[in-house]
């Protein structure tokens, strides 16, 4: 948990970082990117990533030491350079299109998003493989590389988004590299062969789950691919804006909810796993209701944090912290589902809320963006109370069982 806080921790302060050197346009263009970024880190994560913590314990379980070794020497290599060739493609597109300053954050992405994503494997690896130590020393030396990296373009006066996001890259290529080179000895030795078709279980595990962690994000950043069609890019940073505010919170319920998995899981009697879950429920909705009621009072000062490009209207963040409180309720009934050995379930959440909140935004009608957080408030409200209602139904079942 150490190393997941210390990258949600860098990432929330590289994302600050940009919004308060650069104006509110150019922050707009590094979301936008950003997002793009995003969904091809749930690419990576859902084909590469999980399968190894699936096969390295299974199927692959007499070739670990091949298995990881062609991971991360091979396969992460071919996925970085179709990833730098995809942000080329779509910066040479965006520039054609006319929108300069989304073309030159995502040409920065082609050079920092395969570093990235390697860093990334190597952490997970190091965490299957039981090593925290070096995981949480990769994250550590990689925000201590990027703080310092960020320090000289301040004082340099080069801030711009797309040489923040160069930046980053540059000191995940520099952390990669003292890693790998310190801790190759724990992925594996250079002659260990590799297992057979280990592309096709990767693909059969991860086109559903790309799928379904793809709704997800698309409840998040579909809206900001589509403002731009009809408001400017300031108005995409002022969402990207309001949801900073609650990420420290939503990194906080991503913490709870590995707790959370390892314990529903643990108990045995359906009636304590029934009661903790209730317990668990009202803990995160009280407290995601208390962080949403101090952003309200708050937000009105946002302005001396972030520079006066910034001005979110007080109901444009209570907006948005009624849908968080309702998202961080229904990470239980996931976390429920999961245990029970119900991903399908899962998948026909975030689809119903993706439904929900489409459906809303067309009703609405509106380009203020007040539309938008209201749309994702009553998409996490149905799933809040659609996931209730599932959730009620196993435990039925299962009793009679």
């Amino acid at each position: 948990m150490i190393e997941q806080a210390l990258y949600a921790g860098s990432n929330f302060v590289l994302q600050i970082f940009v919004a308060q050197q650069n104006s509110a346009n150019a922050f707009g263009a590094y979301t936008i990117a950003t997002a793009i970024f995003f969904l091809v880190a749930i690419c990576h994560q859902t084909f590469l990533i999980e399968p190894v913590f699936v096969f390295g314990d299974g199927r692959f379980s007499k070739h670990t030491e091949g298995y990881q070794l062609h991971i991360i020497r091979n396969w992460t290599i071919k996925f970085g350079v179709l990833v730098a060739i995809v942000f080329t493609i779509c910066s040479g597109l965006t520039w054609l299109y006319g929108s300069h300053q989304i073309s030159k954050c995502l040409l920065a992405y082609a050079f920092a998003a395969p570093s990235l994503l390697h860093l990334w494997l190597y952490r997970r690896l190091m965490l299957r493989r039981r090593r925290s130590d070096l995981a949480v020393l990769s994250i550590t030396l990689y925000l201590g590389i990027t703080l310092l990296l960020l320090g000289s373009l301040f004082l340099l006066k080069i801030s711009t988004a797309e040489m923040v996001v160069a930046v980053s890259g540059a000191g995940a290529w520099i952390t990669s590299f003292v890693m790998q080179n310190f801790g190759v000895r724990e992925i594996g030795p250079r002659n260990a062969a590799a297992p057979a078709q280990m592309w096709a279980a990767h693909y059969r595990y991860g086109r559903w789950s790309f799928v379904s962690e793809g709704v997800n994000w698309a409840i998040t950043n579909i809206p900001l691919l589509i403002l731009p069609l009809y408001a400017s890019l300031s108005s995409v940073a002022t969402v990207r804006v309001v949801s900073l505010i609650f990420m420290p919170l939503l990194q906080i319920v991503g913490v709870l909810m590995m707790v959370m998995l390892r314990d529903l899981a643990s108990q045995r009697a359906e009636v304590h796993r029934r009661r903790r879950a209730n317990q668990m429920r009202a803990l995160l909705l009280i407290l995601s209701a208390a962080y949403a009621l101090i952003s309200a009072w708050l937000s009105p000062h946002l302005t001396h944090v972030l520079g006066p490009s910034y001005r979110v209207e007080g109901w444009v963040v209570v907006a948005a912290g009624v849908g968080v409180i309702f998202l961080a309720g229904s990470q239980v009934s996931f976390a429920l589902l999961r245990v029970f050995e119900l991903p399908r379930a899962v998948f026909n959440l975030n689809f119903l809320a993706l439904f929900l909140m489409f459906a809303t935004w067309m009703i609405l009608q509106s380009s203020h963006i007040l539309t938008i957080f209201i749309a994702q408030a009553v998409a996490w409200a149905g799933c809040f109370c659609a996931g209730l209602w599932i959730v009620r139904r196993c435990f039925n079942e299962r009793a009679i069982d």
